[in-house]
């Protein structure tokens, strides 16, 4: 493939299926964190693609946006 890495297109089913299996994995609604930093499940990037940020994404997926505080923002930082 002179130098190109395949890339590979989530269908926007796909995506909102990882979303769900990572929110029953965490029993919580996943961060953008959650779902760059847990090996298996497509990256961000992808979310941002098809829907331009992570909380149209969690609402495509059903699920609220949710609005940490500092405190809980830091805690998952330093968990991590």
């Amino acid at each position: 493939m002179s130098g190109e890495q395949a890339r590979y297109t989530y269908t926007g089913e796909e995506l909102i299926e990882a979303i769900g299996r990572l929110r029953r994995q965490l029993r919580r609604t996943p961060t953008r964190r959650d779902m760059d930093r847990t090996p298996g499940y497509p990256s961000t990037y992808a979310y941002y693609a098809r829907w331009g940020s992570w909380p149209n994404a969690l609402r495509a997926a059903g699920l609220a946006p949710i609005r940490l505080t500092s405190a809980e923002a830091r805690s998952i930082t330093r968990g991590r």
